[in-house]
């Protein structure tokens, strides 16, 4: 291996293990819930939602790849104005160039309901959400999947899932479970997180109260997702922790955000 290729190889790692998913990685079906773990919201009783206003938010990226350390920039902007959303989020690799991802749609009394779902990196893919149809299509040529109540892209999910907690907090205690369908590119998967015991972030020397999730690995090269929600910005995302199950992982830890008011 040349010189060039030893420097390189650590951020070709990298974007491997943040092109799982970006802001949210693309784990398999999580394992089922136990029968004494509270589960909300379900299809069939559609939870309160409080939709975050427009905001921008900075994150530093950081991790390792076969113990080698690595760091990056990375950018959620979220947008919301009548009754539509738009979020794209963001990362620039040294060699490799930016990865992202952008989902929009609409805002209803269930809260996101995506129309689109893009991935570009050297390329674009995207899944299409046919509410009319219940169908969501993707341009990889992958079968299409029913598309169920409440689903979610793999960028929406972290502003559902901040829309559900902001609205009532109460009915997320730890130990309750959301279960939802997620879509990324090429396939659609239900998701179930676990709500933990919260936890402080400092961020831009303030202390960020937050609530913590977590998306468990099931068996072979599932990844393992833990994400803090600030409770006191909207239930945005504040950190994110992908773990591959050969060790790799990544880290992405809120730097500094810019609320914009939303227009209603």
């Amino acid at each position: 291996m040349t010189a060039g290729g030893r420097r390189r190889w650590p951020w070709l790692m990298a974007a491997a293990v943040l092109a799982h998913g970006g802001l949210l990685a693309g784990a398999t079906e999580a394992f089922p819930p136990s029968a004494d773990a509270p589960t909300a919201p379900s299809s069939a009783q559609p939870a309160p939602v409080r939709v975050p206003d427009s905001a921008t938010l900075d994150y530093q990226v950081s991790g390792k790849v076969r113990g080698l350390s690595y760091g990056a920039d990375a950018q959620l902007q979220w947008r919301r104005e009548g009754g539509r959303y738009e979020a794209v989020w963001s990362i620039g690799l040294p060699l490799l160039g930016t990865r992202t991802q952008r989902s929009e749609g609409r805002l209803t009394a269930a809260g996101l309901a995506p129309e689109r779902y893009v991935e570009r990196f050297r390329g674009e893919l995207a899944a299409h959400f046919d509410a009319e149809n219940r169908r969501i299509r993707f341009d990889s040529k992958r079968p299409d999947a029913t598309l169920e109540s409440g689903a979610q892209d793999r960028l929406s999910i972290t502003l559902q899932l901040a829309s559900l907690l902001a609205a009532a907090p109460e009915r997320y205690p730890p130990g309750a479970r959301i279960t939802l369908q997620v879509a990324g590119v090429r396939v659609a998967e239900p998701w179930t997180w676990d709500v933990l015991p919260d936890a402080t972030l400092t961020v831009a020397g303030r202390e960020i109260p937050c609530a913590r999730l977590l998306r468990q690995p099931r068996e072979g090269n599932d990844l393992r997702v833990e994400l803090w929600l600030a409770r006191t910005l909207d239930y945005l995302p504040a950190r994110l922790n992908l773990t591959q199950a050969n060790g790799d992982v990544a880290n992405q830890q809120l730097r500094s955000f810019d609320e914009t008011p939303a227009s209603q």
